[in-house]
């Protein structure tokens, strides 16, 4: 659990929780019974804001019925939650991934951004990059006709070394 302090953070933001999550590989590494464990836990944080930073099935399960409406099914159950983002993991199918966020309330934020309102008219900037992605000029482009220049803002990306290639072009 980590405590954000910064200028650009507007004050209704101030208590609120981010939980995030990544790499369930669910067929392998992850079961039925720990995908409902992690659920659980996610429920008992009481975040306001859920982020799903890929991976969520391995790439050598082919995904039965039975577990992608499970998965849907426990997915579905963080209703509580806010916001629900997601950006696919270099190991996820397409378009199995965005046919499970979808229907599981998430918005998928692969190479867009979107505008987090709080109880104030000023936002924070929530971004999510895909893992293949080099085209990194929309994280500069205004949204909704707002000028995000000075936003806090939050990137989502499953690849730590997408972060190296923004700073390098100094995005």
């Amino acid at each position: 659990e980590y405590k954000i302090e910064s200028e650009k953070l507007p004050n209704s933001f101030h208590g609120q929780k981010i939980v995030q999550i990544s790499d369930i590989n669910y067929g392998t590494s992850f079961t039925s019974k720990d995908l409902e464990n992690v659920t659980k836990k996610i429920k008992d944080l009481k975040p306001d804001i859920l982020i799903f930073s890929g991976n969520l099935i391995d790439k050598n399960i082919t995904l039965d019925k039975k577990n992608k409406e499970l998965i849907i099914k426990n997915l579905l159950s963080l209703e509580d939650v806010s916001y629900k983002f997601s950006v696919i993991g270099k190991n996820d199918n397409t378009e199995i991934f965005q046919e499970i966020m979808r229907e599981s309330g998430f918005t998928i934020l692969d190479n867009t951004s979107t505008l987090v309102y709080n109880e104030e008219n000023i936002p924070i900037l929530i971004s999510g990059i895909s893992s293949d992605s080099n085209d990194f000029s929309f994280l500069t482009n205004p949204i909704e006709d707002v000028d995000t220049t000075n936003l806090y803002k939050i990137i989502i990306t499953h690849s730590a070394e997408i972060i190296d290639n923004i700073i390098d072009t100094n995005t």
